[in-house]
């Protein structure tokens, strides 16, 4: 499980953000379960690595490309 507060695991799934993938790991829409964990760890940082992984997530999540 990623290390998320329990009120921000709920939004995100209720906002279809997050899942279980078929190994049982909840990850991010569009990262894999390392790159989940990392964008969890990179949250409140504006670093590129971040700015890349949310892209990526975002980009899965909505299916917009021009983001």
């Amino acid at each position: 499980m990623l290390d998320l507060e329990q009120s921000t695991r709920k939004l995100l799934t209720i906002q279809r953000a997050i899942h279980t993938d078929a190994t049982g790991q909840e990850v991010f829409v569009g990262l894999t379960a390392e790159e989940s964990k990392r964008y969890v760890e990179l949250w409140h940082e504006a670093s590129d690595e971040f700015i890349d992984l949310h892209r990526k997530h975002k980009i899965a999540h909505t299916g917009i490309e021009d983001l």
